[in-house]
């Protein structure tokens, strides 16, 4: 036998390949403790913001938002989400629970993807989030709608 057949017969031999894991994602126990956290922080957020306000009207507090300042203080709470999963892959609550937004296939979010997860965020939150809920519940990897739109995954970073 030659080295051309040896060669031949060598690259007829299939070579057993690694079998892809499919990620997963974190289930709503986790996820629901992590927007928990994140609910806190941003209620506390609320009240600097009024207290803030209140000090710049000469007026008393006053939870009460209305016009350009409930505009503004919305504007916060989506960049909140947006900013915090794009640069840093998880927001404070998620970063406690260990728990982390990532594209399908592993890579960090972009700002386009963070986006498009959390405008959908107002479709998951409906109804004290149980449609997003549901969506996590139904989905073979753990995903609320946010997350199909955009193409990612909450994925559990506890081994």
């Amino acid at each position: 036998m030659d080295s051309a057949e040896i060669t031949q017969q060598e690259a007829a031999v299939p070579v057993p390949q690694p079998p892809k894991m499919e990620i997963v994602g974190a289930g709503v126990g986790v996820r629901f403790v992590a927007l928990f956290i994140d609910g806190v922080i941003l209620t506390a957020m609320f009240f600097v913001y009024v207290a803030f306000l209140s000090l710049l009207s000469g007026g008393g507090f006053s939870t009460s938002l209305q016009g350009a300042s409930a505009s503004f203080y919305f504007l916060i709470v989506a960049s909140y989400f947006v900013l915090l999963e794009w640069k840093q892959g998880a927001t404070i609550g998620k970063k406690a629970m260990k728990l982390h937004v990532e594209k399908i296939d592993g890579s960090p979010v972009t700002i386009g993807t963070s986006l498009a997860r959390n405008v959908m965020r107002i479709i998951d939150g409906m109804f004290g989030y149980l449609v997003g809920a549901i969506a996590i519940w139904s989905s073979h990897r753990h995903q609320r709608l946010g997350d199909m739109v955009a193409g990612t995954i909450v994925r559990s970073l506890k081994h």
